[in-house]
């Protein structure tokens, strides 16, 4: 037995020092120990009941989550991780990273994956498993080969624990790798790009609007992997003002969709007078989620074909953007007065707009209705604001197949694009939790304020006009007028 314990002991230094750095002494001697311990009170002990009551409390000491062994050059306690190796986990909705090395837990290594058929990446979402008391240092790669590289400078990572709660983690980005360093306090944790929004969730908002009688659920079609494009109507449905709002065309911008649950749930409370009022008067159509392929594959900016979803509305196909068909068809079909594509930015750390101001065929009418609704928007969200944004021609060529430009171009009606940040908000930071989801839920509702503060202007203004010409006609009153 001694000699088996020598040999079991040496072999058991070897494959640590294979396995660990020279400054991880105390993980070898935290190992080796406790093994070492066992097997020569093994050998002393010759009652049969003792010795399997020495190999009951090894079990458990070098098994059990709360097992700590005394560490010895650092006068410290720590959890070996060698029992359970680090596991990564993609394999879930949204799911997204390549693994480079994770080998070292202080020298974890990783890559952004490409999206589905496509040559963006930027998106992760994955969690690591087995990490409870390790220190961990990770790192992405060759950022500088992603789609928006400008996206990662003062980026801030997200992680949660339960993959609920999510918040930043400090970050690091040297040019070309970000890097971010934590403690782990539970077993496994989640790491992601922005806070996902599932398609498991989205399958939850419908069904939450399924219980709403003035709601009506339409499916426009299916996407190439079977999905549903979902298309939500709310409120007066023989309204003549018609608002269109489609979001996550690019599938990763996920505060899209959290933007729209906050707006769908702030119509839907039957307390709150603005929303009755709304939908009393005018019909919304509503697309919380226009790529429901490529936010469950993981991707940024492109359906499951490999489709940049929100450069096909010049001509879209079956083929490659069915999505987009579908929902322009109707749109067609219904007419539109009002349309918000909603989206996020990874470079700009501010909330903005784009408008279709770079369309030849602007009119007067679009540029006084894009005046009035960023006044009040910006005097009800302070997170908005109008000094940041794109620059005129931002979009060059592109900017004809662009949904916004087309619904402007198609209805000369008011078109907006929304941006919100991946990073923070620059004008209201938030260091723990930088732009969110929540946050995104919140704006969506001060958005539908707006909305309503333009419509009701336009109804003021239609209703002086109307006593103007009245006062011209020289008629009584109005419905002498409306007769005539």
């Amino acid at each position: 037995m001694l000699i088996i314990n020598t040999v079991m002991t040496i072999v058991m230094v070897t494959y640590l020092l294979i396995q660990f750095e020279k400054d991880s002494l105390e993980k070898i001697i935290n190992l080796v120990l406790p093994f070492s311990i066992y097997l020569w009170s093994f050998c002393i002990v010759r009652n049969g009941l003792l010795q399997v009551l020495i190999g009951v409390v090894f079990y458990i000491l070098v098994t059990h989550k709360k097992y700590v062994a005394y560490c010895v050059t650092q006068r410290k306690f720590e959890r070996p991780h060698f029992f359970h190796d680090i596991l990564v986990n993609t394999d879930f909705d949204g799911g997204s990273i390549e693994v480079v090395d994770i080998a070292n837990p202080k020298n974890l290594q990783f890559k952004i994956r490409k999206d589905t058929n496509s040559h963006f990446a930027q998106w992760f979402y994955f969690q690591l498993c087995n990490v409870k008391g390790c220190e961990l240092l990770l790192t992405l790669l060759n950022l500088k080969n992603t789609a928006y590289p400008e996206g990662w400078k003062n980026y801030n990572v997200m992680m949660s624990y339960d993959n609920v709660n999510w918040m930043r983690l400090q970050s690091n980005f040297d040019g070309d790798n970000l890097s971010f360093a934590l403690t782990a306090t539970e077993d496994s944790v989640y790491f992601a790009y922005f806070e996902p929004y599932s398609y498991g969730r989205h399958l939850e908002l419908i069904n939450f609007v399924h219980q709403e009688k003035q709601v009506r659920h339409e499916i426009l079609g299916k996407t190439h992997q079977g999905r549903n494009i979902d298309l939500l109507i709310l409120g007066n449905q023989d309204a003549a003002e018609k608002v269109w709002i489609t979001a996550r065309q690019h599938p990763g911008e996920t505060m899209a969709e959290w933007f729209m649950e906050g707006l769908i749930h702030k119509l839907l409370d039957t307390k709150d007078a603005v929303s009755r009022a709304l939908l009393k008067e005018k019909a919304f159509y509503l697309v919380p989620n226009m790529n429901p392929d490529g936010g469950y594959n993981g991707n940024l900016r492109v359906n499951s074909v490999g489709s940049n979803l929100n450069r096909e509305w010049l001509n879209p196909s079956m083929e490659k953007s069915p999505e987009v068909f579908y929902v322009r068809e109707k749109i067609l079909a219904t007419g539109v007065d009002m349309f918000f594509d909603i989206h996020g930015d990874e470079s700009i750390p501010y909330v903005f707009m784009s408008g279709c101001e770079d369309n030849p065929s602007f009119s007067q009418k679009q540029a006084q209705l894009s005046r009035q609704f960023k006044h009040y928007l910006k005097l009800i969200s302070p997170d908005y604001q109008t000094k940041f944004g794109y620059d005129s021609g931002q979009f060059s060529s592109e900017t004809a197949t662009l949904a916004t430009n087309w619904v402007g171009n198609q209805f000369d009606c008011l078109a907006f694009t929304l941006e919100m940040p991946f990073k923070d908000n620059d004008n209201l930071p938030d260091i723990a939790h930088g732009w969110d989801g929540r946050r995104s839920y919140l704006f969506g509702q001060s958005f539908l304020i707006a909305i309503n503060c333009l419509l009701e202007e336009k109804k003021q203004i239609l209703a002086e006009e109307i006593s103007k010409s009245v006062e011209l006609s020289g008629l009584d009153d109005l419905t002498e007028f409306n007769k005539s």
